[in-house]
């Protein structure tokens, strides 16, 4: 379970970086830069929902 939250923990991190780059210069070359972000975004909605569910 541990090592599950780090990943998880890890792609937000990136994925959130990912984001600010775009965000600076949107020219910028990264290979899945959209998926990443988009990863990313749904992760931080299922932990949200999670969280208000009570789970």
């Amino acid at each position: 379970m541990m090592l599950q939250q780090a990943v998880e923990r890890n792609l937000e991190i990136i994925g959130e970086a990912v984001n600010c780059l775009l965000k600076i210069d949107s020219e910028i070359n990264i290979t899945s830069a959209r998926r990443m972000v988009d990863t990313r975004n749904k992760m931080v909605m299922m932990k949200y929902s999670r969280n208000r569910s009570g789970i």
